[in-house]
């Protein structure tokens, strides 16, 4: 049991049988811990089962709002700066309200939009650009060790992760090199393109 889903399943079960021992053996302090804990763990169940049946078909339709129970809430006043580049990344970020703004860039971000999650799944750990509030701003905070566990224990959150990734790949493509005649130049690489999000639910690559 190497994920969350069976290990709840089994902490649930646990719960039935002590509260029932309980009952029977009129052990109140048994009784009355399990009763508190199996509606906790009956909710962390049933988050972990929204998660998977996630709809991955679609990025436009893939509800963020999803991850908000796995999230802390981070306010953050106009001005402010979330990270620098170079700055260990421990968070991703999604803006619930407010905007962002990537000064180097001029690139802002509104809600809906995720930051960060690069600087975690890379393996030099760092973000790569910085990030400041343009406005007051409310901010979602996915520790950078619960992103992973989450990448891991559900496949369709991390096919998501994924296609967001390649679909900003795609879009900042450059167009190839070409040469006087319009043909593209044998061996002729285009110069990289920083990848950015300016739509909603759209991913920062940060």
């Amino acid at each position: 049991m190497r994920t969350m889903r069976p290990l709840r399943s089994v902490a649930l079960l646990s719960n039935i049988l002590f509260i029932s021992y309980g009952a029977l053996g009129r052990l109140y302090p048994v009784l009355i811990l399990h009763a508190c804990l199996l509606p906790m763990n009956a909710w962390r169940l049933l988050q972990v089962l929204r998660l998977q049946r996630a709809s991955i078909s679609d990025n436009a339709t893939f509800d963020v709002a999803i991850l908000r129970p796995y999230t802390m809430r981070r306010d953050l006043p106009a001005g402010a700066t979330l990270f620098h580049r170079g700055d260990p990344a421990k968070e991703v970020f999604w803006v619930d309200t407010g905007e962002l703004v990537l000064p180097d860039l001029g690139v802002a971000l509104g809600p809906g939009s995720i930051v960060g999650e690069l600087g975690v799944l890379s393996r030099h750990g760092q973000h790569t650009a910085t990030v400041a509030a343009r406005t007051d701003c409310s901010l979602l905070a996915l520790s950078a060790t619960r992103m992973q566990s989450l990448y891991f224990q559900h496949p369709g959150f991390a096919l998501h992760l994924l296609n967001m990734l390649a679909d900003r790949l795609i879009e900042h493509l450059p167009p190839p090199c070409q040469s006087g005649s319009g043909t593209p130049e044998p061996g002729s690489l285009a110069p990289p393109v920083a990848l950015t999000a300016q739509a909603p639910n759209s991913c920062g690559s940060l």
